[in-house]
């Protein structure tokens, strides 16, 4: 391994290794297991250490907001890293304060704790996720990515209520803590940086800078969207009448629905294209969105959940995967990592803000709007990318 031109570089290393494949889908899963569990965190906050729904949400967006800001950091820093290093100190970071989390009690002292896990997660999510996106096969790479998190999360939030019950929030952050630690050996068989890129992906080209703040812009409005779903979706169906085990249950059996739509993007890969399926699982996201801002039963908060959660996850392999292909030198997934999670992190604070004013049915319909505006905008450049395409390389599908 060497400094070559200012880039780290490592010859022997190969991007599409089982050992190197794995290992960023293990980063990838740990950077994000708290947003997966977040809804079962939140009801935790609330009920065992006596937060109220505001400042839970402020303490999500305060881990989410450390996310953001290293993604965004490494986003301009990525190229001058080693990546091994960096994911190493990233890891341990974020495992320190997960620890420390354990003994914290004190609203400011928590989120800022957790604001400093988040540093650590942040570099963790914006690396795994361009290591997948340097990879032969981004869309099924992503695809893959997605299903672990979602069979992680549907056992997690199963379980988490009965471990908060048994262990409280002070032994499931030393259990989070462990599982970070653990994953650090790991570092060694990421790759140095983005010069250590496999067979190029076929669809790469470069579109207009324009194009490409439009894309990031789209996909910042979707996440500030699901966020603001996300984390308050526990308090919605608890709001409703449903038991909080039950909500408890739904949330987790949402979780293989979800499963199901990140098969999608595997099996399917570009059968259709990515622009077919990005157009009907954004139109089916805010669907489901503005469903569940009503009044409910809980088969209708079920089918609402599971069809949001289905959909959410045959988009965000595909929408990454354009990415991808927006440009050749691989910058744009990290770009679009950073962008990510500034919109993760921005979303629980605009629902706390829209609580302050209204209800939380009013949290869902505005994700509904916003998903609509993510999607006018992701295919304005999708169909500006495949007009290049057809005219300078050659038909797509």
């Amino acid at each position: 391994m060497a400094r070559v031109t200012g880039h780290w570089q490592d010859t022997s290393f190969d991007v599409n290794s089982r050992s190197a494949r794995w290992s960023a889908l293990l980063f990838g899963v740990v950077s994000v297991q708290t947003f997966i569990l977040q809804p079962g965190f939140v009801q935790g906050f609330v009920e065992h250490l006596r937060f109220t729904e505001q400042q839970a949400g402020l303490v999500a967006s305060a881990e989410i907001g450390g996310i953001a800001a290293t993604s965004l950091a490494f986003a301009f820093l990525s190229s001058r890293l080693n990546w091994r290093r960096a994911v190493l100190v990233c890891a341990i970071l974020a495992g320190l304060a997960d620890l420390a989390s354990a003994f914290a009690t004190d609203f400011t002292a928590f989120a800022g704790l957790r604001f400093v896990a988040g540093l650590g997660l942040g570099g963790l999510a914006s690396l795994s996720w361009a290591a997948i996106g340097l990879t032969k096969d981004p869309d099924r790479g992503f695809a893959l990515y997605v299903g672990w998190c979602l069979v992680y999360g549907a056992a997690g939030i199963f379980a988490l209520p009965m471990a908060l019950a048994m262990i409280g929030m002070s032994g499931v952050m030393i259990a989070l803590s462990l599982m970070t630690l653990a994953s650090a050996p790991c570092a060694r068989f990421m790759p140095v940086s983005a010069d250590n890129r496999g067979a190029p992906n076929p669809d790469a080209l470069e579109i207009s800078g324009a194009m490409k703040a439009l894309v990031l812009a789209g996909v910042l409005t979707f996440n500030v969207a699901l966020s603001a779903t996300w984390a308050y979706l526990f308090l919605v169906g608890v709001d409703q009448g449903i038991g909080e085990q039950v909500v408890a249950n739904v949330l987790a059996l949402s979780q293989l629905a979800a499963v199901l739509g990140a098969v999608v993007p595997y099996v399917m890969a570009q059968k259709f294209g990515r622009i077919a399926p990005l157009t009907l699982g954004l139109l089916g996201c805010a669907a489901s969105a503005a469903l569940l801002a009503g009044r409910t039963s809980l088969l209708s908060f079920a089918i609402g959940v599971s069809v949001f959660n289905f959909l959410w996850n045959v988009v965000l392999p595909y929408t990454f995967a354009s990415l991808s292909s927006f440009d050749r030198s691989g910058r744009m997934v990290v770009y679009g990592v950073a962008v990510q999670m500034i919109g993760l992190g921005i979303g629980p604070a605009v629902g706390a803000a829209v609580l302050e004013s209204g209800d939380l049915g009013s949290i869902l319909l505005m994700s509904a709007v916003l998903i609509l505006a993510s999607l006018a905008m992701i295919l304005v450049a999708s169909l500006h990318h495949r007009a290049r395409w057809r005219a300078e390389l050659q038909p797509v599908r």
